[in-house]
């Protein structure tokens, strides 16, 4: 079976950006800092962090390139760290591409828990929610119904040098 790739522009990522902007600004959030999971969280988290003038933290983490033993290292524990002189001020959002099978946010929900952090001060975001995931972010750019699900989809960071956008 061929997988079917879907290659979105930078227009498209601009697009899904401001829907997550407006969807925050609607339910009166104005982060006190925005959290950019590498790799492909971090230029949707610049954008925002940009737009609400708010610091941005780089937290390193994929289950996809690393093992769940190295996610307690010293930087996580400083970006967790300045999370929480930050929430003292309002809400984290959290800001990955997508939201696929929906492990990754798991396991971030669970990593912040264990530190000090409740479900009403972290907001979950992503460009692309898939309708399938075993996690409901709190805001999307845009969801993938069960049609599009097995699309693969391809990032204008990503493979960028080939010019398909």
């Amino acid at each position: 079976m061929l997988v079917k790739k879907r290659f979105l522009s930078h227009d498209e990522v601009q697009g899904q950006v401001n829907n997550i902007i407006r969807h925050l600004q609607k339910n009166g959030i104005k982060p006190a800092a925005i959290v950019g999971i590498t790799r492909g969280g971090l230029t949707p988290a610049v954008m925002m962090s940009h737009y609400f003038n708010c610091p941005l933290l780089v937290l390193d983490y994929s289950l996809r390139d690393r093992d769940e033993a190295s996610l307690n290292d010293a930087a996580t524990n400083h970006v967790i760290d300045r999370m929480g002189e930050l929430i003292e001020t309002g809400q984290i959002v959290v800001v990955d591409d997508i939201n696929d099978s929906g492990e990754t946010l798991k396991g971030l929900k669970g990593l912040f828990h264990d530190e000090f952090f409740s479900d009403n001060n972290i907001i979950y975001a992503t460009l692309l929610e898939k309708s399938t995931s075993k996690f409901d972010c709190d805001f999307y750019g845009e969801m993938l119904m069960d049609t599009q699900c097995d699309d693969w989809i391809v990032f204008p960071w990503e493979d960028w040098w080939l010019n398909k956008s």
